[in-house]
């Protein structure tokens, strides 16, 4: 490594603190709890005059002394990064949560779970927060039905985890981490595990905030020291099993420390690089001579790039990717209306419908939220509306319908979505006084829709809401049990796609919002 740095395996394994590991004799192998009187919040830090200090001395000793020394400071030699007054060691080098987080932490305690974190000790995996196999596999089975009932925002639908989990990527655990985990182990996991756990998952959701406010730092460590002091506990047993002590677990205590200097973490993930050597790979496809076929490769890449800014070249080249006159589409094909500034849009498919009775009630409804009006002040409802099957929010989002659903098929259903309502409280009451409230609601869109009233068009959603929003406060996760009545909302309302994810505990019904833009 070019920081000089011993690998984990030593005891001082760790690169911000001088925390001695502790060796397991059975394994002969070097583990990380943290000793008696020790605060996990102010742990002994160590600082660039004493690892330069170290490198110095390691220069001047010779044959076992220096090799000894090595073993108990931790440092190989002096970094050629040194050189660079800007470098301050070991500050300069961030926790890296992708894949702290992502592809250790959470790995980790899914096999703690699953009773596989101790190979070959059937007692020390067999624990309270252990579950049962069975259980594993209907909570697999709740992941692959969910599929098509995940918005395509979160990217990937979830897999089954115990039979995907070694093919995991980073990606997948942080869903599995922010959006399936608390609800499949709510109620299959000890209540104090699940508590536990939960801190992390708060903890994970504040570091990935593309903001992060200077009154989050403090509640950032004290969830991921909590969460520690949790794991050390109750899957450590105090300090009893080393083994469970791995330098992952105690580089959480680090993690608050690199969001202080180098800010959200976001900034510093290896999320980046590690999809920029995704584009690289396919570039590579000689194995005698990698290196130079890749240099080949982007070199050609660039020059290709370069030829657009000569005017002969770029004529005849790139001509046909060049972005053409915006296409006039027919009023059937796809739909927009001054109104909403040409924002939204409603495609096909198209076809021309008449109002039931129960929806004209709930198209006068609307109207009267709309206009502040009572219901009974509503009249003259045209029965015929133009019906579309989806939606393109002023964000670009496409949102679906079912009804579009049941004519396509289609993997993903992208017609849960989240809506910012302004609803009249005493709208059963007409002739109360209008008692106006903006509500954020949940439901699924029954179709779209153009209606004329009052000599202007207006586009609506025909929605079925769910039935009663409950919210587990210990766990922080938004969950009902049923879907109620029919209701119209105007589009300019809809906010984005988030997916219901269905739960069955104890033979009863739960469906879980899952939105990533409120965890991610």
């Amino acid at each position: 490594m070019v920081t000089k740095r011993n690998r984990h395996n030593s005891y001082s394994g760790c690169r911000f603190c001088n925390l001695r590991g502790t060796l397991n004799e059975t394994n002969r192998h070097v583990y990380y709890p943290l000793q008696q009187n020790i605060d996990p919040k102010r742990l002994p830090i160590r600082t660039h005059d004493e690892i330069l200090n170290s490198t110095n001395q390691i220069e001047r000793l010779e044959g076992d002394r220096r090799e000894t020394y090595i073993r108990d400071c931790g440092i190989k030699g002096k970094s050629i990064l040194f050189e660079l007054s800007s470098i301050n060691f070991p500050r300069s080098f961030p926790v890296d949560i992708m894949h702290l987080f992502f592809e250790n932490v959470a790995p980790h305690m899914f096999r703690h779970w699953i009773g596989k974190f101790y190979p070959k000790n059937n007692e020390w995996n067999s624990n309270e927060y252990t579950i049962s196999s069975k259980t594993w596999v209907e909570i697999g089975e709740i992941m692959e039905r969910s599929r098509s009932h995940m918005p395509p925002d979160i990217g990937r639908p979830p897999r089954n985890i115990v039979k995907h989990s070694a093919g995991f990527k980073a990606v997948e655990w942080a869903n599995w981490i922010i959006l399936f985990s608390l609800p499949l182990l709510k109620g299959r996991l000890p209540q104090s595990n699940l508590l536990g756990w939960s801190r992390f998952v708060e903890a994970v959701k504040l570091c990935i905030q593309p903001l992060i406010e200077f009154e989050e730092l403090d509640l950032i460590r004290n969830l991921l020291s909590e969460f520690y002091n949790h794991y050390a506990n109750s899957y450590g047993v105090g300090g009893e099993r080393l083994p469970a002590f791995l330098i992952s677990f105690h580089y959480l205590l680090h993690v608050i420390d690199s969001i202080e200097d180098f800010g959200p973490c976001r900034g510093f993930w290896q999320f980046p690089m590690e999809r920029f050597c995704g584009m690289l790979i396919p570039l590579v496809s000689s194995r005698k001579l990698p290196y130079v076929n890749l240099f080949n490769n982007v070199l050609m890449q660039e020059r290709f790039k370069y030829l657009q800014l000569l005017p002969i070249y770029n004529e005849k080249v790139f001509s046909n990717f060049k972005e053409k006159e915006k296409k006039t589409w027919p009023v059937h094909r796809v739909y927009s209306n001054e109104l909403y500034v040409h924002e939204y849009e409603f495609y096909s498919p198209f076809v021309n419908c008449v109002l039931t009775k129960n929806e004209v009630i709930k198209l006068k409804q609307c109207y009267a939220a709309i206009f502040q009006k009572n219901t009974s002040e509503i009249t003259n409802i045209k029965e015929n509306y133009a019906k579309y099957g989806k939606l393109r929010t002023k964000d670009g989002n496409i949102i679906s319908s079912k009804w579009w659903k049941k004519e396509n098929d289609s993997s993903r259903n992208d017609f849960c979505v989240t809506i910012n309502l302004t609803v009249d409280l005493q709208e059963r009451n007409y002739r109360a006084p209008l008692n106006l409230r903006e509500e954020e609601i949940f439901g699924q869109i029954e179709y779209f829709m153009v209606h004329e009233f009052q000599n202007q068009e207006r586009m609506f959603a025909y929605i079925r809401k769910i039935k009663k929003l409950e919210k587990n406060s210990s766990v922080n996760l938004k969950f009902f049990d049923s879907f109620g009545p029919l209701q119209y909302v105007e589009v300019i309302g809809i906010d984005r796609n988030v997916g219901f994810f269905e739960v069955l505990l104890e033979k009863k019904k739960y469906y879980y919002i899952i939105d990533k833009y409120e965890n991610w």
